[in-house]
């Protein structure tokens, strides 16, 4: 069986030709930038599938916390009604109009609130609006806490900044 395969072996050049290896080379390269495009796209929609999951996590969250915000709202808005009615009850000392007007100003005032920032907690709100409470102000003025938020930096972390600082001065 040896001796039959070795004059068909002989025959066969050792070397392939010029324009196989050509063609071969040519063929791969195309097929795995073929593969790599399918490979990428795959990847794409698996991405994009995981990012939309998180934005409608977010979606939720958000449609969450505005819904917790309108309830507290709301409770704000009945135990000021308690309030206010309790003092306007007849049984009590009568109360002045212009202390009745504060009342409901001060009601209102809660009712709308500042717009704060996510992730910001209400002790420090709580803070800043007292520190703003206390602040001396010319008669007939009054200050409102309309936002809170977070201060931007301008992007540099304080290592960051302190090179630039350090580069830059003159000398």
């Amino acid at each position: 069986m040896g001796n039959f395969l070795t004059p068909v072996l002989l025959k066969l050049d050792p070397e392939p030709s010029i324009p196989v290896v050509v063609l071969t080379g040519i063929l791969l390269v195309f097929l795995i930038l073929v593969l790599l495009t399918v490979i990428i796209t795959i990847q794409g929609k698996i991405f994009d599938g995981i990012a939309a999951k998180q934005a409608a996590a977010k979606e939720a969250q958000a449609a969450a916390a505005s819904a917790a915000k309108a309830s507290a709202a709301a409770e704000k808005a009945v135990q000021a009604e308690k309030v206010v009615q309790q003092a306007a009850q007849p049984e009590q000392a009568p109360m002045e109009p212009a202390m009745l007007a504060a009342i409901a100003g001060a009601v209102a005032a809660s009712q709308s609130g500042p717009d704060v920032q996510a992730g910001i907690p209400a002790e420090v709100v709580a803070a800043i609006a007292g520190a703003i409470a206390c602040m001396d102000a010319p008669e007939g003025v009054k200050y409102t806490l309309r936002a809170v938020r977070r201060a931007r930096i301008g992007g540099r972390s304080a290592w960051a900044s302190a090179g630039v600082a350090a580069n830059t001065e003159p000398f």
